[in-house]
């Protein structure tokens, strides 16, 4: 079975669980992200948890005693510990984007990517956030992003729509009239 349509399972099953815990599926998300980030981040850890020469018995007893230590919940830890036993731990972070986007999804919330050419200040991203929620009417959680290249302006990419309102685009799209033009 395919990496996405196994990590699909597990965040379905994710988001019944963590709907279900008094901390939901929003904490339940933030901790396996957590995680996930220790996990690449850490090549000893890696190594210790995925290498499947280290007994599976050692390496849970190590991943329960680092959660426990950690503060995971319930339903991480096991999680966890599931993943590690099925050898799956690999896959952790197309699990927590499959989940974060179940859970948009049951929250009527969508992820903006808001690219501008320089840091944006708080009260220019809620403008936009405001914007979006309006043409959109779903709650917004925005994403703020540099990329210099732009010159100025601001790209928002909504799932696969991308509204294209920076000075580079813009350039682009005079430089192609202008060569259309000199062409007739």
């Amino acid at each position: 079975m395919a990496q996405a349509a196994i990590a699909k399972r597990y965040a379905r099953a994710l988001l019944q669980l963590g709907q279900e815990d008094s901390a939901g599926v929003d904490a339940l998300v933030d901790e396996l992200r957590q995680f996930d980030d220790a996990l690449k981040a850490s090549t000893e850890l890696r190594n210790v948890l995925m290498t499947p020469g280290l007994p599976l018995e050692a390496r849970q007893t190590l991943l329960r005693d680092l959660l426990a230590k950690w503060g995971a919940s319930r339903i991480c830890t096991h999680t966890l510990l599931l993943l590690t036993e099925k050898a799956r731990l690999d896959i952790l972070g197309d699990i927590v984007e499959a989940v974060t986007v179940e859970a948009d999804k049951v929250a009527g919330r969508v992820r903006a990517r808001i690219t501008s050419a320089t840091e944006l200040s708080g009260a220019q991203v809620d403008a936009i956030k405001a914007e979006f929620e309006k043409r959109t009417g779903k709650r917004i959680e925005p994403d703020p992003t540099v990329d210099s290249e732009l010159i100025g302006g601001v790209v928002v990419q909504i799932g696969s729509v991308v509204y294209d309102g920076s000075i580079k685009s813009q350039l682009r799209r005079l430089r192609d009239d202008l060569s259309q033009g000199a062409e007739a």
